[in-house]
């Protein structure tokens, strides 16, 4: 495991991969151009190498492919589709989108997450709710980072805690945390102050 860009492209100079699970927004040098620098050595040192992004949409995924990336894994990761690619490849499902909610169902978005963390991963009951306690506390320290960072019109921080925070709740399964914090992204780029304090204020409600 590396930091960086840079030190995967290092990483790959030094030894030869068979598959690199590539994060797309890294400090010092995304996975985007780590790929691209990947693709232009020798052919001995050419793994398979996969994207692993919060982002989910289909530009996204184009430019990964662009760049000289195999394959496409969103967050949630699928382990199933890991172990897929780790035996002969995969084709990635869609990225994560608002699924109909069944009449009468009154599940909450933590125990759905709870739910979705026992099945997909395999964790114990015990395992998956502790594991989702500790996220939610991080996530609302990464909140209150952004807030802080909006206040000091560091919109560069504001991005990368909001990025974090989207990431990290798309792999615990909490979906509609991800969305908003998608949402509150979108709001910090193009520098709408009062739709990113409401996003702000709305993620903070999800996680109460």
């Amino acid at each position: 495991m590396v930091e960086n860009g840079e030190e995967a492209v290092e990483a790959c100079q030094q030894k030869e991969y068979d598959l690199i699970l590539m994060d797309v927004q890294m400090p010092v040098m995304d996975g985007l151009e780590a790929t691209r620098r990947i693709r232009n050595l020798p052919q001995k040192h050419q793994p398979i190498i996969a994207a692993m992004t919060a982002h989910a949409m289909k530009e996204d995924k184009e430019r990964c492919l662009e760049s000289g990336m195999d394959e496409y894994l969103s967050k949630p990761i699928n382990f199933d589709q890991v172990n897929a690619l780790l035996q002969e490849g995969i084709h990635a499902e869609p990225p994560l989108e608002d699924e109909p909610v069944p009449v009468g169902s009154v599940e909450t978005p933590e125990r759905e997450a709870i739910n979705n963390l026992i099945q997909h991963i395999g964790f114990e009951e015990e395992e998956a709710k502790e594991l989702l306690n500790k996220g939610i506390e991080k996530w609302q320290e990464l909140i209150t980072e952004a807030e802080r960072a909006l206040q000091q019109e560091d919109v560069e921080k504001v991005k990368s805690h909001l990025h974090a925070l989207k990431g990290a709740s798309a792999n615990l399964y909490m979906k509609k945390t991800a969305q908003l914090a998608a949402k509150a992204e979108i709001f910090a780029a193009t520098e709408e102050t009062k739709k990113l304090k409401e996003a702000l204020a709305e993620l903070r409600k999800t996680l109460c």
